[in-house]
């Protein structure tokens, strides 16, 4: 009888560590690659041990052959990852911004190693990932990540997987606004590169012996640094308030 108690607590274990795990190796900060393998499966283990209670009720109420035990465990690998994946897109927004305020103010070329996008990227974008994702700890809006993976449950039972057009579509949803987000937060930048463009077309014009390149390119430097410390404070607050609005909708809130 103690056995198959233990048994049966061992695989509840295992069915929330496969959806836990998995969202964790991609939400924004645990997956980071700064962060080590074992620590993010020490931080998985620990969610799942302390979630296991409350998910009790929501896991099967008898042992599962070996082969069904397969198949739920790949499920519940793709709705962990699913909601891993989601926390990533919306998390982008400022990668997409760092892109394009990196094109706009000439610094395009100035790369670095992101260690939050795990890829080589500007140094603006680096800097806003680094920022943003400090801001959303320091904020407790990981809480919410974490919650929303627990209400993926109420979502997508266990051992049911989610529908493939329904989930392609939600997906399509996240990357659309994400990058929608990301164009409009970098919007101060687009009007300044173009209007800074248009005025150098113009002096061009009027006064041809001018060396545009050593001119402009200083110049689209310092008043795009000088507008990013001045907008910095607002994009992060419209981010910070796009990522909670993006989680509290998977809650349902």
């Amino acid at each position: 009888m103690l056995g198959q108690v233990l048994s049966f607590q061992i695989t509840a274990f295992i069915l929330v560590l496969a959806r836990i795990g998995s969202a964790v190796m991609f939400l924004p900060g645990f997956s980071s690659q700064g962060l080590p393998v074992r620590v993010r499966l020490v931080i998985a283990g620990m969610l799942s041990l302390v979630l296991l209670p409350v998910l009790q009720d929501r896991l099967p109420a008898v042992g599962l052959a070996p082969l069904n035990l397969l198949m739920v465990l790949g499920g519940e690998i793709i709705i962990g990852s699913l909601m891993g994946l989601i926390g990533a897109i919306v998390f982008s927004s400022l990668l997409t911004m760092g892109i394009i305020t990196a094109r706009s103010i000439g610094l395009a070329n100035a790369m670095t190693n992101d260690p939050i996008s795990q890829q080589q990227g500007s140094v603006i974008s680096a800097f806003l990932t680094t920022t943003g994702l400090a801001l959303i700890f320091a904020t407790n809006l990981h809480h919410l990540m974490i919650e929303a993976v627990v209400k993926s449950y109420t979502l997508f039972d266990v051992g049911a997987l989610p529908q493939g057009g329904d989930a392609a579509m939600m997906m399509a949803r996240f990357v659309s606004e994400s990058f929608e987000m990301g164009v409009q937060l970098a919007a101060p930048f687009l009007v300044l590169n173009l209007a800074f463009y248009v005025g150098i077309g113009v002096l061009t014009r009027l006064m041809p012996q001018v060396p545009i390149f050593f001119v402009a390119l200083p110049l689209i430097v310092g008043l795009g640094m000088y507008m990013l410390a001045t907008v910095l404070p607002s994009v992060l607050r419209a981010f910070l308030g796009y990522f909670e609005d993006s989680f509290l909708r998977l809650l349902g809130g």
